[in-house]
């Protein structure tokens, strides 16, 4: 403002404000919601923005039943919205359904967008750039197709790249003023809002220093001086981080707390060729794929990048601007950087919004460098161009030799705005300056609008479809089915207890959070560990191939009874009925059963036995120990002196089939040496009748595919869709279990192959009786809790406990829960893998939970305190600057 007027500044802001709605014009054509469909932002976040509204207003921010089997709210979901500034803002608008958040997607998504441009706007006004080369140089930065990617599909990580600005500003400011407050306000958002973003932005922020230090001592280097340089900036950092405290302690502890710490990750010295020859493409033209890599920045990027080689004669700044950029550039093309900024972990291309900031930053300079010199050197000028004609013409002659497919109307659209863009510098010293900015402006609105929409177009579809096919999607099971809330609400209406719902078609894996019913599922880049093991390796049970995610019991009662699973809706498509379940609703095609040996949500177990013992047993004898058992750590043991060892021969199962040599029948599949070649309509048969006692039938087996390849297993009509172990979002693991459904099972097993190549080892068929099952659940209905109660953040009941044992209580085990039997404070171990275990003695007890976000205390001590030093710093600046 100290160098705008007003009437200047807010012609600016409209410019740039126009400019985001022409970001979003695909949308507006539409008439649809700004959304993906069938990816995380359909699957996890809208799902997360109805579930934390909806809680936090309500006044709940710390624990809820609906995530998945129980879970965190402040801490977990910090990665995502808990603290972020634009999140809270929706807080505001009223928020009843995913539809209203739907509704809410394309302002919300404008807004983002545009404060990015503001804040990057500012900067550059306040580093002197002119008007034009600064707004030239907020459509840069906010007109990649990477931004508009990112917007779209994972909002909150785009919410990261548009605090950027803003923290340099406040950099800018605090070296050059020493005017502390919009930095340090500035990273602790950053800080605040994502802590992995915090992580990258801060790499940045001390390669801008050095950036910075070089600038202003124009390449008079001292490493004293730098450290001093140094130091200030990173006090600063400390009391920002001192005051984000609050948040970024708790989101740590569940960082650390997640499953995704298992893999090694191999990072090539260099790309493959074809990385190298597409860079150039995946740089300027518009998206020929779907790729995270793809940037598609305005034409005038490489024209100025062209036109740049010739500063080096004109002045120092220049040259550091340059040097900065080369840097960047330099990271661009190297493997290591994409894993540096993801942590030294799998490589991503998350920080190229850190070179979109930085062709902004250096770019702009060159625009005013342009006019105020260039210009007049016409000789120069038509040589820059020249340069920039022929390499352009180059690489649309070589096109074909990269990609499949020979010029697109895309290609040639660009490069005709790319031409008039060219045309526009060549007359750059004949045309007024207000002309020029102008169409210099309206030219690059044009291009960074046409290779959004074209990459919209081709992510989602053409804009006439979207609205019918988004309203199909989003009303379909999961989402907005009418019927299945309104069955939910039925069930709540009738029973108000504590206990668990399983739905038998599939549903989305966060559905629990909107239609309010405790469920299974959760769909989470933070899945604590305990849970995930569980599902993936201590019951392996049959699930999607992701770290993120853990999605019901593959209708196996035993574990799914132990933690408390009550009712089954079931579609009246679908024939199986769960074992012991009685129909007691039937509604709008869809059936309610019941289960009549439902267990309430607490426990006795009289018997335990070591984690090293239950790892050692058969599936299905896994199963069986589950339910009847208490599982405990040795470290634990102290803690259930007195109680009885389970004899692991109690688990009674059947192997009906073993082995790939005997009784088995190959289709398409070829045996070598060991190995099953599969082509295609592969499959092999095993004859088996179906057992005469109820029980279940569960197929364990190891394969792998010897190609590294991603393949498909089928059995009986339950799939397995295996990704490559060293896939950054797969989860290693080579041997499954299917659990066969009685309905499943005619006269064989029937396993259907992807072809490939595959080793198959260690196949075994296994059925347990439910005899085991009934005689376990009236042994525990006699010794379970009575009078429970909980909410939000608690749950309370009494027991009268007839020996010494554990009482098990089929919520998950987690640092934040206090515990308190008849008033006093006790101590609880992690029992059944990952689920709370109370040591009670004979007799009558009352047993309390309560529970507080890890470490929000702490960290919020923290916040205060350094909220205090930020007070005395402000006075003590205020004090220094009066004298």
């Amino acid at each position: 403002m100290k160098v705008d007027s007003l009437k200047k500044f807010l012609l600016s802001i409209a410019v740039l404000l126009v400019s985001a709605c022409l970001l979003h014009l695909y949308f507006f054509v539409s008439d649809s919601w700004f959304t993906p469909r069938g990816a995380d932002a359909s699957k996890q976040f809208l799902f997360f923005k109805y579930f934390l509204s909806e809680q936090f207003t309500s006044g709940n921010f710390f624990w809820s039943w609906q995530y998945g089997l129980g879970g965190d709210l402040w801490g977990q979901f910090n990665y995502y919205y808990s603290a972020s500034p634009f999140f809270w803002l929706l807080l505001l608008f009223p928020v009843t359904s995913l539809i209203d958040v739907l509704d809410y997607q394309l302002l919300f998504s404008i807004l983002r967008l545009w404060s990015g441009l503001i804040f990057m706007y500012m900067l550059l006004r306040y580093l002197k750039r002119s008007s034009t080369s600064s707004i030239i140089g907020s459509l840069i930065y906010g007109g990649s197709v990477f931004v508009g990617l990112y917007l779209l599909r994972v909002d909150y990580m785009a919410e990261a790249f548009m605090w950027l600005p803003l923290l340099i500003l406040g950099y800018e400011r605090l070296m050059k003023e020493k005017k502390i407050l919009l930095f340090v306000v500035a990273m602790v958002i950053v800080i605040a809002s994502n802590f992995y973003f915090a992580f990258i932005t801060s790499v940045f922020i001390n390669i801008y220093a050095v950036f910075f230090y070089l600038l202003n001592k124009e390449l008079r280097f001292s490493i004293s001086d730098l450290v001093r340089n140094h130091c200030k900036l990173i006090y600063y950092y400390v009391l920002a981080f001192g005051l984000a405290a609050f948040a970024f302690l708790p989101a740590v502890y569940a960082f650390l707390g997640a499953d995704r710490f298992y893999q090694e990750y191999h990072v090539p010295l260099i790309f493959n060729f074809q990385y190298y020859s597409t860079a150039f493409y995946n740089m300027f033209y518009p998206s020929e794929s779907m790729t995270l890599l793809h940037l598609s920045v305005p034409v005038i990027v490489f024209v100025l990048l062209i036109g740049s080689v010739t500063l080096f004669k004109l002045c120092k700044s220049a040259r550091i601007h340059l040097y900065f950029l080369a840097f960047m550039l330099l990271l661009y093309v190297l493997p290591f950087s994409y894993s540096l900024f993801n942590g030294l972990s799998a490589m991503q291309p998350r920080w190229l919004y850190l070179l979109l900031f930085t062709f902004s930053l250096v770019l702009s300079k060159v625009i005013d460098i342009w006019w105020d010199h260039l210009r007049y050197e016409k000789i120069l000028n038509k040589k820059i161009l020249i340069v920039s004609f022929s390499v352009w013409g180059i690489s649309l002659i070589c096109k074909p030799l990269f990609y499949n497919s020979f010029f697109r109307s895309e290609d040639l659209m660009i490069t005709f705005i790319f031409a008039l863009t060219g045309v526009l510098f060549l007359f750059i010293n004949r045309i007024n300056r207000r002309i020029f900015s102008t169409l210099l402006i309206t030219l690059t609105v044009i291009n960074i609008s046409y290779v959004n929409a074209h990459f919209y177009t081709m992510n989602l579809g053409s804009a006439a479809d979207q609205k019918d096919l988004n309203s199909t999607y989003f009303t379909s099971a999961g989402y907005e089915k009418e019927i299945e809330k309104e069955l939910i609400k039925k069930i709540q209406e009738a029973d108000d207890e504590f206990y668990r719902t399983s739905f038998q078609n599939e549903l989305e894996y966060n559905t629990p959070m909107y239609y309010g019913h405790k469920g299974f599922s959760a769909y989470h880049s933070l899945i604590p560990e305990n849970l995930h093991q569980l599902f993936k390796e201590d019951l392996n049970i049959l699930q999607f191939d992701s770290p993120s995610l853990y999605h019901g019991f593959d209708n196996r009662q035993f574990p799914e009874t132990a933690l408390g699973n009550r009712y089954y809706v079931i579609p009246d498509t679908h024939v199986y009925v769960p074992y012991g379940y009685t129909k007691i609703m039937e509604y709008e095609g869809y059936s309610v059963y019941e289960n009549q040996f439902a267990l309430p949500a607490g426990y006795m177990h009289q018997k335990y036995m070591t984690t090293e013992e239950f790892n050692s047993l058969n599936p299905a004898q896994k199963d069986q120990a589950f339910l009847s058992t208490a599982i405990i750590a040795e470290d634990d043991l102290e803690y259930i002196s007195g109680m009885t060892q389970a004899d692991p021969d109690i688990y009674r199962s059947e192997v009906l089939h073993e082995g790939m040599d005997q009784n088995v029948d190959f289709y398409n599949i070829e045996v070598k040496n060991g190995r099953y070649i599969a082509a295609d309509n592969a499959a092999f048969e095993i004859l088996m009748p179906p057992p005469k006692d109820d029980g279940e039938l569960l197929v364990e087996l190891t394969i792998t595919s010897l190609t590294g390849e991603s393949f498909s297993l089928n059995i009986n009509g339950k799939t397995l869709n295996k990704r490559p172990n060293d896939y950054k979002y797969a989860y290693p693991k080579e041997q499954f279990v299917f659990k066969v459904n009685n309905d499943q099972l005619v006269d064989k097993f029937r396993f259907k192959l992807s072809p490939g190549e595959y080793e198959i080892q260690d196949l075994k068929i296994y059925h347990h009786s439910y005899q085991f099952y009934e005689e376990t659940i009236q042994n525990k209905l006699n010794n379970s809790m009575e009078d429970i109660s909980y909410s939000d953040r608690s749950f309370s009941g009494k027991i009268e406990a007839d020996q010494k044992g554990l009482l098990f209580l089929p919520i998950p085990y987690h640092e934040g829960w206090s515990l308190k039997i008849n008033g006093e404070k006790a101590d609880m171990i992690e029992t059944q893998h990952a689920f709370i275990g109370v040591p009670l003695e004979k007799g009558n007890h009352e047993v309390e939970l309560q529970y507080r976000t890890p470490y929000l205390l702490e960290g919020s001590a923290v916040t205060a305190i350094s909220f205090i030093i930020l007070l005395l710093e402000l006075f003590r600046q205020r004090k220094i600057n009066r004298k």
